[in-house]
């Protein structure tokens, strides 16, 4: 019994040293935690942010881009191969962000302009649109 108390008399000993260690300790870090809390509180709440621009930006750079190449009139053969640079890019974009595999920066020639229209049909299967909605609108 008295070996039960002595137990019992260091247990208490070692809680009331250890807990006002521990009580200071946690006010000294608080500025810490409230930082880490504060940095990590919008993924918690949202989700982390988005990698790439907004898919309806890049649906209308792709459409943009688009009708320029379509319809290349008055444009120097740099001006429209930098439009042509431009357009894949952002097709990259739009694949990495609904996770569709594509290979446009190895391919060349024939195969590059295989791989954009397969590129094409995917994103549309995806759901984006490459047709302007003023160009469909027939007001007749």
């Amino acid at each position: 019994m008295n070996g039960l108390l002595v137990a019992a008399d260091v247990a208490l000993l070692l809680v009331m040293c250890t807990v006002p260690a521990l009580l200071v300790r946690m006010f000294l870090n608080a500025g810490r935690a409230a930082s880490w809390l504060s940095e990590h509180w919008h993924d918690w709440r949202c989700g982390p942010a988005p990698a790439g621009p907004p898919l309806e930006r890049t649906a209308a750079t792709l459409r943009r881009l688009r009708t320029m190449i379509d319809s290349p009139q008055h444009l120097s053969a740099t001006r429209y191969h930098g439009i042509q640079l431009a357009y894949d890019r952002t097709l990259s974009d739009a694949c990495a962000a609904l996770g569709i595999a594509e290979d446009l920066c190895s391919t060349c020639g024939f195969a590059h302009s295989i791989e954009r229209v397969r590129i094409e049909a995917e994103l549309e299967h995806a759901g984006f649109s490459f047709a302007n909605p003023t160009q469909n609108h027939h007001p007749c």
